[in-house]
């Protein structure tokens, strides 16, 4: 568990970058219209870098308390808003 949880943590460092500019480009898709899914959609999308920053605070916390088990469950937090950031982008124009 020690292990995946550094992996996880590592992953999600890479992916703040271009989740930051996810975040920042969001409110384009207001463009064509305005609907309560592009809502959902932009609010997830600004939601992802800060749950990753967040998480990742209380993750690397509870790792050197030595609660991994903890830690894996924060880290999976923004793993989930970025499955549901794609599901939202998917079905975006439903």
């Amino acid at each position: 568990m020690k292990t995946i949880v550094l992996i996880l943590n590592i992953l999600l460092i890479i992916v703040l970058i271009p989740s930051i500019m996810i975040a920042i480009t969001s409110p384009m898709i207001f463009a064509a219209k305005e609907t309560n899914r592009l809502w959902w959609t932009a609010g997830t999308a600004v939601a992802l870098p800060l749950s990753i920053i967040i998480c990742g605070i209380i993750s690397w916390r509870a790792y050197y308390q030595m609660d991994y088990s903890f830690a894996f469950k924060i880290s999976m937090i923004p793993v989930f808003n970025g499955f549901l950031l794609i599901y939202f982008m998917l079905t975006m124009d439903q």
